[in-house]
């Protein structure tokens, strides 16, 4: 009996988006929704869990729960492109 995982976001995933991004073998590899949105966007529980909905922020669902990959975060930040009005 295998385990199903499905991926919820806007980013794709590779095991090369792991490699190469500071990750410690210690670090976990997986945080909550609020946790992620938290650490790497500043958003509270609920604005997280909106953000996610909206795909904006990629997790995983193991069954009932939720876990937003660390490597789809940081590249997502990698990625980003400042305004060009210089403004948030």
């Amino acid at each position: 009996m295998g385990v199903w995982i499905t991926l919820y976001c806007n980013v794709p995933i590779t095991v090369a988006n792991c490699k190469g991004r500071g990750m410690r073998e210690d670090e976990p590899k997986t945080m909550s929704i609020p946790a992620a949105g938290k650490r790497f966007f500043g958003l509270g529980r609920n604005a997280s869990y909106e953000a996610a909905r909206r795909g904006e922020i990629p997790f995983l669902r193991f069954g009932r729960k939720k876990r937003v990959p660390v490597a789809a975060c940081q590249r997502m930040l990698d990625e980003a492109k400042p305004l060009a009005d210089g403004h948030d």
